[in-house]
């Protein structure tokens, strides 16, 4: 899948995400106002970052380009969607922002901390699942499991991801609606 996609994709999953389980009112009970709003602009911020973390293994991505000296070390050791495209690179990606907010006692900080953190796991998974969507597939439990899981042959950048792109969007325009 494409940049476009995987964004596409990491916002419509926050959104269901949000209403299905309300996930920021938990981190930000203590906040009122216009202050509650910042939490909903890190958790969109995370969906989006975390919808394209893991394409860092690969210097051509978006974030590759950006962070060449993260991304060439994880390409030459490990390869293309391997264990960024796993689980556990997940829950390790959202744990490095999401646990040093336990310690922070400013209800704002920890809240937006918090918020991005969920949002990072949250995109990051939807780019798992889009990936799993192509020929190439993802390994789902890398470094434990390395085969990788397919659920169709899609190609990257295909009519496939443009029909997936297209219902991400109204699934998007849909949520949002339904929000107001």
């Amino acid at each position: 899948m494409v940049k476009k996609t995987h964004i596409l994709g990491g916002v419509s999953m926050g959104i269901v995400a949000y209403k299905a389980n309300n996930v920021l009112d938990i981190y930000s009970s203590d906040l009122t106002g216009f202050i509650l709003f910042l939490p909903i602009v890190t958790y969109i911020s995370g969906l989006i970052l975390g919808s394209l973390l893991p394409d860092i293994d690969t210097p051509q991505s978006f974030l590759g380009r950006i962070f060449k000296f993260v991304s060439i070390p994880i390409n030459k050791i490990f390869g293309h969607r391997t264990i960024t495209h796993s689980i556990f690179f997940a829950i390790f990606s959202a744990g490095i922002v999401i646990l040093p907010s336990m310690s922070i006692q400013n209800p704002l900080i920890d809240s937006m901390l918090t918020s991005f953190g969920v949002g990072i796991l949250i995109g990051d998974i939807s780019h798992i699942l889009l990936d799993s969507l192509t020929v190439s597939g993802v390994p789902f439990l890398y470094p434990i499991l390395k085969s990788k899981f397919s659920l169709t042959k899609m190609k990257t950048g295909g009519a496939g991801e443009q029909f997936i792109s297209v219902l991400l969007i109204l699934s998007i325009l849909a949520s949002t609606y339904s929000l107001i």
